[in-house]
């Protein structure tokens, strides 16, 4: 019989691993069930996961009354392992995603920093303004006091870092959730950064010693949640900016219809290439790089490229594009969303796991296939590699491996050396809203 872990309190708010696509599940609850079998009749083991202790598997339940469910083994067990619902005897419910019990944002800790409106990626947008390491210190410290969500000891611990004459290491001591180093990671690594530059302390934090020799006046932070450009920029003497993207390890992909589309999507002499197709679908569905800018739009130009390029449909066969996801978000059947399945079920290219979920899987399909496009067309990269070398930042990864330890190290790349990779399937594929997103890209070392 396989033995379930011997303290599941311990687990309860902390991170799985799904060893395939690296998403967390959080534990939030737990039952002990003799009687599990009648229950539950069937268990299929859907992914494996780990976690810092032992190894075990995600499953789905057919009668728990649950989306999500896992079953936490101290042997290890494989996506193939076949497991009867008698075997069972301690059942763990999770919710999907990272979790944040901290409830800290990098908006919120820059809040008693002086406001004012700034010029960032061409556009005005509200700052909070730094001038000196003490300030941004007070300013974190005085957020996380009024915060009833973090206790002393992570208090303590960040005044206990800015007080160190280093600045090397923060004291991740036993009280510390693995979840709250990740979410101190997330939103606090975007400012030590800050600090650490105006402190003047930057020998041995960054891969890429690029403010040696620099006079850094300034550490600003937009205070604008609808802008999408850089998280804060270093102003110099001379008025020029460093501008930095923060990631915590790779972090999250940037969206290719946010953060990319709107410097092209104006552009009439593209060359012929994917990103011109893209750019042309969004013009045809009324996209402009206002709406792009404020966060919409993406969708009607998925579904646009997606059944007029990529399957090659025409308006005479189905009329509104962006109608067949409305029908199919609603569960309705028409005859366009079939005629639109099919021909998604008839590409080749499109992996098969996606055509079993179809419809639902229809955003998915689009998605997987435009990034695909993007990535083998050598003249869309080129002109993504024009548009970075010209927005001219630094992306700032906080190693993750050495931030678990405490240690505090910055990886560097510059925007126009970088290679960028598209990625189209952070969605489930059932997921018919792409909630976790479209098309996305991410910056690479060479």
């Amino acid at each position: 019989m396989a033995r379930g872990l011997t303290d599941p309190e311990a687990h309860v708010g902390k991170p799985i691993i799904d060893v395939e696509s690296k998403v967390e599940y959080i534990y939030d609850g737990f039952t002990f069930s003799p009687n599990i079998s009648s229950i539950i009749k069937d268990v299929e083991i859907i992914r494996t996961v780990k976690s810092e202790l032992s190894s075990g598997a995600l499953f789905s339940f057919s009668n728990a009354g649950k989306k999500y469910g896992i079953i936490y083994y101290s042997r290890s067990v494989t996506k193939s392992s076949s497991i009867s619902a008698g075997d069972l005897g301690m059942m763990y419910s999770g919710r999907k995603g990272a979790t944040e019990n901290l409830k800290i944002q990098s908006d919120t800790l820059i809040r008693y920093g002086k406001l004012e409106v700034r010029t960032l990626n061409g556009q005005d947008v509200r700052c909070a303004v730094f001038t000196t390491a003490e300030q941004l210190e007070s300013s974190i410290l005085r957020a996380l006091k009024e915060n009833r969500n973090v206790g002393p000891h992570i208090y303590d611990a960040v005044q206990d870092y800015f007080k160190s004459e280093n600045l090397k290491k923060f004291n991740w001591n036993d009280s510390f959730r693995s979840s709250d180093i990740n979410e101190l990671g997330k939103y606090l690594g975007e400012l030590i950064i800050g600090v650490i530059v105006l402190r003047g302390k930057i020998d041995g934090r960054f891969s890429s010693n690029i403010f040696a020799n620099q006079k850094i006046k300034e550490f600003i932070v937009p205070d604008d949640p609808s802008f999408s450009g850089v998280d804060s920029a270093f102003v110099k003497e001379d008025g020029s900016l460093i501008p930095i993207s923060s990631k915590l390890g790779s972090g999250a992909k940037a969206s290719f219809f946010t953060n990319f589309l709107p410097k092209v999507i104006d552009k009439l002499n593209i060359k012929e290439s994917v990103i011109k197709d893209i750019a042309t679908s969004a013009r045809n569905v009324g996209i402009t790089s206002t709406k792009l800018n404020a966060k919409r739009g993406a969708k009607e130009i998925t579904y646009e490229y997606g059944i007029r390029t990529i399957l090659g449909i025409g308006p005479n066969t189905v009329r509104n594009t962006y109608q067949v996801f409305t029908d199919i978000k609603k569960n309705a059947t028409t005859k366009e969303t079939i005629l639109v399945a099919e021909a998604i079920k008839k590409n080749p290219m499109i992996e098969k796991n996606v055509k079993d979920k179809l419809p639902l899987s229809m955003t998915a399909a689009f998605s997987r296939e435009t990034a695909r496009r993007l990535n083998s067309d050598k003249t869309s990269l080129d002109i993504i590699a024009s548009v970075l070398a010209g927005k001219d930042f630094y992306q700032a990864n906080l190693d993750i491996n050495r931030w678990k330890q405490g240690e505090v190290f910055f990886k560097l790349l510059q925007s126009g050396k970088a290679n960028v990779s598209f990625i189209g399937y952070k969605s489930a594929i059932t997921d018919i809203e792409a909630n976790q997103g479209l098309v996305n890209y991410e910056l690479k070392y060479s």
